[in-house]
């Protein structure tokens, strides 16, 4: 009697790469997606015998793998294999080779994988003979959307095929009003991609049998995505305008370039802005088999103290105190990846918004999310994963405030609808702009959006500002004109007096050059008058800018 000795396997990649929706992945390894069965065969160097031979097959993933930690699966033979859960039933035998149907589990560890087959051959005496053979090629584990046991299980065909599936997409910059979309190649399925989100992993140190889980996988990978001191991750932001020393933000229109150079010298790229992170990001995650995609907000708000209000400061002469301001972006890109959330109460599986843009600093690290979109839109603030920022961004109140020679404060006005404008992202099969607004906020002036602004207040330990009325409102103000990127332009500023007596109303305007991040760059104008409005009648100062 001689033992049985595994000489190689047939992985029929081709065919498994079909079936998993793998086939445009440029790595020539078998990727599978998790929950799914695939097909596969062992050469042994004898007649395989049912009654006397048995064989386990392997798979060996992380760093110090062990069966503890669930880095080390032993699949064992079944009558029948049941989708979602390890294990392999024989398919055929043919003399010296067998095929097997072999099932990876719904939740496994994503991740590169080692394949190891255990023969066990018995001997008369009640002895038995063991080999092991090692597959010298890597198996690489991802997600499955398709898969009704996997988190990220997404139900309609033409939205995997969107968001897991399609290499090109489109982000929207700019300004309301002045929409401008940037195409990106994501190229997800390029050599690099999957190899940097495995790499990334690493950096994360997020633990092996965490790596199974989208939660943690999204909230360790968004943070590495930017670069920073501790974690080294793939892009530095940079919104300083000088990019002598690296390429500047407006300069990039893929992903794969930027992944390929954080691969060869591993230090992060220069340099990036929102929407590269945000597509680093789509891209890293569709790798791995996560639905994702880019969502910009336009008119978003940057709480700085998470109080869900966005506050300005003015003289009592009208003129902006610098450095104390909350700011509203013209526009900013962040993320969504769709997966179930069995940690939080039922309900907010679905979309889960997060942001690898560097902006708030949390226990030492830039972090933000993920968090469901639906806690954003119902003020669900309790939850915690930065939901208080995200509301903030989309529904903060905007309160100016004047502050007077002793630092006392008093609010003035108060604007309710000047944030979360326009959110947009892809339309599913088309280059269509799709207007997400509704999936994060209520309507304006809704009695929805009232309790929800009410119930977020109590959350942050907040009471509405109370603001102080004139004693007359009969002046009433409207400002016109064309803001262009480039030449002069005109802005009229137009007073109409209601009242029956005449008016003085002084008047400050002042012009400056911001980024789309509300960075003040230069003042460009300043005019100050008083003007006389008498009964019924209207004034039109202008000022040429």
């Amino acid at each position: 009697e001689i033992s049985l000795r595994p000489k190689c396997l047939d992985l029929q990649r081709t065919m498994n790469r079909e079936a998993h929706r793998t086939c445009s992945y440029e790595i020539p390894n078998l990727i599978l997606r998790r929950g799914q069965t695939f097909d596969m065969s062992i050469a042994f160097d004898r007649v395989f015998s049912e009654q006397d031979d048995t064989f386990t097959l392997q798979f060996v993933t992380g760093r110090k793998p062990m069966q503890s930690k669930g880095t080390v699966i032993s699949v064992h033979k079944a009558r029948e294999v049941n989708p979602g859960s390890w294990g392999y039933q024989i398919t055929e035998i043919d003399e010296k080779k067998v095929s097997i149907k072999v099932c990876t589990s719904a939740s496994a560890i994503v991740g590169k994988y080692q394949l190891f087959v255990d023969t066990v051959h018995k001997l008369k005496d009640g002895a038995s003979q063991k080999c092991r053979y090692c597959h010298p090629d890597d198996i690489f584990v991802i997600f499955n959307p398709w898969c009704v046991g996997d988190s990220v299980y997404l139900e309609e065909e033409t939205h995997r095929e969107e968001f897991v599936l399609n290499e090109t997409g489109r982000i929207w910059m700019g300004t309301v009003g002045k929409f401008c979309v940037r195409p990106w190649n994501f190229a997800q399925f390029d050599d690099v991609c999957l190899m940097a989100a495995l790499s990334m992993m690493e950096k994360s140190e997020l633990g092996d049998p965490a790596r199974g889980n989208p939660l943690l996988v999204v909230k360790a990978l968004s943070r590495v995505i930017n670069n920073n001191e501790r974690d080294g991750g793939v892009l530095v932001g940079n919104w300083s305008g000088k990019y002598d020393d690296g390429i500047s933000p407006y300069a990039w229109n893929g992903s794969s370039s930027i992944l390929e150079e954080f691969l060869k010298k591993r230090k992060g790229v220069k340099y990036g802005q929102c929407w590269t992170f945000s597509a680093i990001a789509t891209t890293v995650f569709r790798a791995l088999g996560i639905p994702t995609r880019c969502i910009t907000n336009f008119r978003s708000a940057h709480d700085s103290d998470y109080s869900i209000q966005i506050d300005n400061f003015w003289t009592p002469e009208g003129r902006p105190r610098k450095m104390m301001d909350d700011t509203i972006w013209d526009f900013h890109v962040w993320n969504e990846s769709w997966f179930r959330r069995p940690d939080l109460p039922e309900g907010y599986d679905g979309w889960q918004a997060f942001d690898p843009t560097p902006q708030e600093c949390y226990e030492g690290v830039f972090t933000c999310g993920p968090c469901p979109v639906r806690a954003i839109r119902n003020g669900d603030l309790y939850l915690g994963y930065d939901t208080k920022f995200l509301f903030a961004e989309v529904n903060g109140d905007r309160v100016f405030w004047t502050v007077d020679s002793e630092g006392n404060m008093t609010p003035v006005f108060k604007d309710i609808d000047v944030v979360g404008k326009f959110m947009s992202t892809k339309a599913v099969n088309t280059i269509s702009r799709d207007d997400v607004t509704s999936k994060y906020k209520h309507e304006t002036d809704s009695i929805e959006k009232a309790d929800v602004i009410t119930k977020a207040n109590g959350f942050c330990g907040r009471t509405d500002v109370t603001i102080q009325k004139p004693s007359a409102s009969d002046v009433v103000f409207s400002l016109s004109g064309d803001v262009q990127k480039s030449g002069d332009m005109e802005i009229e500023l137009k007073m109409a007096n209601n009242s029956e007596e005449p008016r003085i109303v002084e008047v400050y305007m002042i012009a400056v050059a911001t980024k789309y991040t509300a960075v003040p760059l230069i003042e460009l104008k300043e005019s100050n008058s008083t003007n006389v409005l008498e009964p019924r009648k209207g004034e039109l100062p202008s000022v040429l800018l």
